[in-house]
């Protein structure tokens, strides 16, 4: 009998101890402001007609203009008749966990046919942020160029 009430006492004290999912996050240190007002812009390329084996300039700001943190981006190139065509991803990591509030992409890229760009074609630049779980505050934009 003394056994039984012991179990029940430690089992009691386990499920008072334990934090439940409801409770946010565990592995990080977040914020508990609702909103994290992302907001997501690409400076560059525009959308002027490119040229095959001409180099752009990528420029995506994403940030939250609550200063919250920026948990994950995503800036692709993708193929406007065939989205499956996917030339340019980065970071190669989503989650950057940018506690500054802002996340700045810069890098260059030439569009050449060894990257996987095609002559007379139609492009899409997507800049995506959003929270710590998939979808939640998510903000993307699009801009989309032609390759002559």
């Amino acid at each position: 009998m003394k056994n039984i009430f012991f179990s029940l006492f430690v089992i009691a004290l386990i499920a008072t101890s334990c934090k439940s999912d409801d409770e946010g996050p565990q592995n990080h240190d977040h914020e508990t402001d609702t909103s994290l007002d992302y907001s997501a812009q690409i400076m560059s390329p525009d959308v002027n007609n490119k040229k095959l084996d001409e180099e752009i300039h990528i420029h995506a700001v994403l940030e939250s203009g609550t200063k919250q943190t920026v948990h994950h981006v995503k800036v692709r190139i993708y193929n406007k008749a065939d989205h499956t065509l996917v030339v340019y991803e980065k970071p190669e990591k989503a989650h950057v966990h940018n506690q500054e509030g802002k996340f700045e992409l810069h890098d260059d890229l030439k569009l050449s046919i060894g990257n996987g760009f095609l002559s007379d074609s139609n492009w899409v630049i997507e800049a995506k942020v959003w929270g710590h779980e998939a979808g939640e505050d998510e903000v993307m934009i699009v801009r989309e160029f032609h390759i002559e």
